[in-house]
């Protein structure tokens, strides 16, 4: 008996639903106009037919190349997530798995693959094939936290045929040979006297970045001692003078610390006292009365070190300025340790363009380069700067994006922009010609092939 709602009206049936989403998919997989069309519902949207967390699209028609990701706009080649999913895809398209939809095990792979599979891909993969009359020309690499069932194979595989057909009719479009008549070939070898005409107009070299508004030469403030964290006495962006109080460490050891040496000191005081008094009648007591002075600035020293130390947990500010501290909340209750950064102190009036160049944007970075910062919140009016610095080798940024650390200062008279905004930089290079300019990257990348 079908089910009803509370409303009274039929409750919808989760086989029905699945296969509505499964038309919906075919339908929209066939109407796609563009390949990158169809790679982003493939990698985007198959997850409304059956749960997945991670999907990549991989072409095998020529050498193994990723062409879209779960979640990425523009696939890095350098990044190690498309390293490590083209050589997953490379071992499987060699190893003959060109029949169904099957679920991976971790057995079938080498010691590196299993590496990079625990490090960036989800617990469990299966592995689709798209077909071209037969031959594989792609495949898509799933993965989610949960094992992959009998059904969701099935479906995966049904999904890849309409999948596979439309890639294949999106092939024969970009196969279609190009006829001009009479008249266009004119029309043709004058436009391409004028693009090789173009090609020799020398322009710079640009390269864009991620950027961000950061301080310069700001004040750090560390931990001063281990212990934990009470609580900040300011919030992020406020404004504090010299000397202010930041933030506070636990002081309950300290305290007791300094009520134990002016108790000892106290004793020690008084024991001088009697030893002074005594030292009329008391051979004895005369002697002993400078070792007890001894005693008694010995624990006046350990008396000044503990309210040293329990002045020095409440962190003070080294200097004017605004706080630079992103959340808070994620140093409460946290053991600190003696040197460990807590936040900055920074002055608005001096900031500097931090960016970061991905090794595919790379060009000659050189000191004085003009570099343009166009602002999220503004775009329409870049912040102008001269390259300060960049750095000698590429380093891990945050997504494991390989990029050169980049940092301009802002050209005298531009208004300084709040810290912590985000943009993007444009920093110019040499000079070199526009045909240049517009195929060095291709032609970089035709050359490597060419070059295995």
């Amino acid at each position: 008996m079908t089910g009803v709602t509370q409303a009274g009206a039929p409750a919808a049936d989760p086989r029905a639903q699945r296969f509505a989403a499964f038309l919906e998919l075919e339908r929209a997989a066939r109407a796609a106009e563009t390949r990158a069309a169809l790679g982003y519902l493939i990698v985007n949207d198959t997850g409304r037919l059956t749960p997945v967390r991670v999907a990549a699209l991989v072409d095998l028609t020529g050498p193994t190349r990723l062409l879209a990701a779960t979640g990425v706009s523009l696939v890095d080649r350098a990044a190690p997530f498309t390293l490590a999913v083209e050589r997953i895809a490379s071992r499987l398209d060699a190893s003959g798995r060109s029949g169904r939809s099957a679920a991976l095990t971790r057995e079938d792979f080498s010691a590196e693959d299993v590496a990079d599979w625990n490090a960036l891909l989800p617990a469990h993969l299966a592995w689709t094939p798209l077909k071209d009359r037969g031959r594989v020309t792609g495949g898509v690499l799933y993965g989610r936290d949960a094992a992959f069932g009998a059904g969701d194979l099935l479906l995966l595989d049904q999904i890849a045929d309409a999948f596979g057909h439309a890639d294949a009719a999106l092939a024969v479009r970009r196969r279609r040979p190009w006829r001009l008549k009479r008249r266009g070939r004119w029309i043709a070898a004058a436009a391409i006297a004028a693009a090789l005409a173009l090609a020799l107009v020398p322009v710079n070299q640009t390269a864009l970045a991620p950027a961000e508004i950061v301080a310069a030469e700001p004040a750090l403030v560390a931990a001063p001692a281990d212990g934990v964290l009470n609580g900040f006495e300011v919030s992020p962006g406020e404004v504090v003078a010299a000397g202010q109080v930041l933030f506070r460490l636990d002081d309950t050891a300290a305290r007791a610390q300094r009520d134990v040496a002016e108790r000892s000191l106290a004793v020690a005081e008084a024991e001088l006292r009697r030893a002074i008094q005594g030292s009329f009648s008391d051979r004895e007591a005369n002697a002993q009365r400078d070792a007890l002075r001894a005693q008694v600035d010995l624990k006046r020293a350990e008396l000044a070190y503990a309210r040293d130390l329990l002045e020095r947990l409440a962190i003070r500010a080294p200097r004017a300025g605004t706080v630079v501290l992103a959340d808070p909340r994620r140093f409460l209750g946290k053991p600190l340790r003696t040197g460990e950064r807590v936040l900055e102190i920074a002055d608005p009036a001096r900031v500097e363009i931090r960016a970061d160049v991905p090794v595919g944007q790379i060009i000659a970075l050189k000191a004085g380069a003009r570099t343009m910062l166009f602002l999220d919140i503004d775009p329409l009016h870049p912040v102008p700067a001269r390259l300060v610095s960049a750095s000698y080798e590429a380093e891990a940024m945050a997504g494991g994006m390989l990029a050169y650390r980049a940092v301009a200062a802002l050209d005298e008279g531009a208004q300084p922009p709040r810290i912590g905004l985000r943009g993007t930089a444009r920093i110019e290079g040499a000079p070199v010609s526009l045909g240049f300019y517009l195929f060095g990257r291709p032609l970089s990348g035709l050359r490597q092939f060419l070059g295995r």
